[in-house]
């Protein structure tokens, strides 16, 4: 759980306490789920013993090394002005592409077609 906390808190910056402590919450709830599912399949026999016991474990280490490669590049994973920034992009963009095909439709129209 270290390697997800630590790299989180470096990750985001803004949102002071209430963010941080959301993500932990849910990445516990994810953990404990994954733990009890893995040991009732490996006691069902569904599953090997360890890897029923130990695969939640391997799943949030993989997350975990993933935020602590993000962290340590210092990406904004968690950025919400970077995610902004694209919606905006992606919304001028379509934007600018919806005028332009209406101006070129009301160009193409003839005043018996408005009749």
């Amino acid at each position: 759980m270290f390697l997800i906390g630590a790299p989180l808190g470096a990750i985001i910056r803004k949102g002071g306490l209430g963010v941080p402590v959301l993500i932990s919450i849910i990445f516990f709830i994810i953990f404990y789920l994954l733990t009890y599912n893995g040991e009732k399949a490996a006691k069902e026999g569904q599953l090997e013993i360890p890897l029923g016991m130990i695969g939640g474990h391997a799943i949030l280490l993989s997350i975990g090394v993933f935020f602590l490669v993000q962290a340590w590049n210092d990406n904004s994973l968690f950025d919400a002005d970077f995610y902004i920034s694209l919606i905006k992009k992606l919304r001028g963009k379509n934007a600018e592409e919806t005028t332009e095909r209406v101006i070129s439709t009301l160009d193409d129209l003839k005043p018996e077609d408005l009749k």
